[in-house]
């Protein structure tokens, strides 16, 4: 199968990498449909996440209220109502080179995160997330350090909401995100936190 229109040279890289995140998701969406009745009908916990908890991808949205959906949380930056979800794998090194995000610690309550490549500044998600104080989003982050242990998915721990300092670039955008609360003593080497902060 062809398609019947012609990309500009250079475009190719950046239509390779839309079209790859557009069958990503698609194959999540319908790997999706087997859901049983009883995860779909769980009741939400709303309220319940704390602070350097851990929790799997597929529990925290009830956490806050909302519905798991394997084709809408199997990503990186999650946006639904008034909330913006950050969940962040810190080794990347099985991830294609275009998917190696400069996500790390710069200090025990300062976090660089970068945007998927195709987000600009000047888009809704880059509006979303520099104003997110503005606008009335709350941005929380949840970080692993690798995707899997011993062969099972990793949870994730949640570092609570976090506020937008600066950011630099575009399309990634480079984002320096201020945790309310310093990442406790234990976590830190598993995340490798410097002791300092390095900007």
């Amino acid at each position: 199968m062809r398609s019947t229109f012609a990309v500009p040279p250079e475009l190719v890289e950046d239509f390779r990498e839309l079209v790859g995140e557009l069958v990503e998701w698609r194959l999540a969406a319908y790997l999706g449909r087997n859901k049983s009745k009883s995860q779909r009908g769980s009741a939400p916990r709303r309220g319940a996440a704390e602070r350097w908890g851990h929790y799997l991808r597929e529990d925290i949205p009830p956490l806050f209220g909302l519905e798991y959906s394997q084709a809408v949380w199997n990503v990186g930056y999650v946006r639904r109502g008034d909330q913006v979800f950050l969940l962040v794998t810190l080794e990347k090194g099985t991830l294609a080179e275009s998917f190696q995000y400069q996500d790390r610690f710069l200090g025990p309550d300062l976090f660089q995160w970068q945007s998927q490549n195709r987000t600009r500044r000047d888009s809704t998600e880059g509006r979303a997330i520099s104003g997110h104080r503005d606008l009335g989003y709350r941005v929380h982050l949840f970080v692993r350090g690798a995707k899997k242990i011993k062969g099972k998915q990793a949870p994730f721990v949640y570092c609570g909401e976090v506020g937008f300092v600066d950011w630099e670039g575009d399309a990634p955008i480079t984002v320096r995100w201020q945790l309310a609360e310093p990442v406790p003593q234990p976590l830190r080497e598993t995340f490798q936190v410097p002791e300092s902060t390095q900007i």
